[in-house]
């Protein structure tokens, strides 16, 4: 996992996000980038 991600994560919990909605945004995010046609950068 990016260190990235941890802070995210880190971030996250300290706001009261749940793991479970963390893997789910990491999820759609996941599948987002593996669309090539889709660039965020």
């Amino acid at each position: 996992m990016d260190p990235e991600w941890v802070n995210l994560i880190l971030e996250a919990k300290s706001l009261g996000v749940s793991i479970q909605e963390l893997q789910v945004f990491i999820q759609k995010e996941q599948s987002l980038n593996n669309q090539p046609h889709k660039n965020w950068n």
